[in-house]
């Protein structure tokens, strides 16, 4: 595999784990189980387990999209935008 290609992979690696992360610290914000969020976003809890634990396919953006309504939050949040402001701005 080509540098390229791997630091690609670490990008979406990175990109994946802070999108689990920010959702599973709106869960605890909000009080919400993994079977109430999973009802609210309309997706099922299976998928959202498997999602959340990083094995196979990412969150679709439509995925996000009615996560973040459910969870009262942006999607630059969700994709950890603020971090990269501040290393942006370091």
């Amino acid at each position: 595999m080509n540098t390229t290609k791997l630091a690609q992979q670490d990008k979406y690696s990175i990109l994946s784990t802070i999108v689990n992360e920010r959702i599973r610290a709106a869960m605890n914000e909000k009080g919400l189980s993994e079977a109430e969020l999973a009802a609210d976003a309309e997706m099922s809890l299976s998928t959202l387990r498997r999602r959340l634990s990083g094995k196979g396919q990412p969150f679709s953006v439509s995925e996000l999209a009615f996560l973040a309504v459910s969870l009262d939050k942006d999607l630059a949040w969700i994709f950890g935008a603020d971090i990269a402001d501040q290393i942006n701005a370091s």
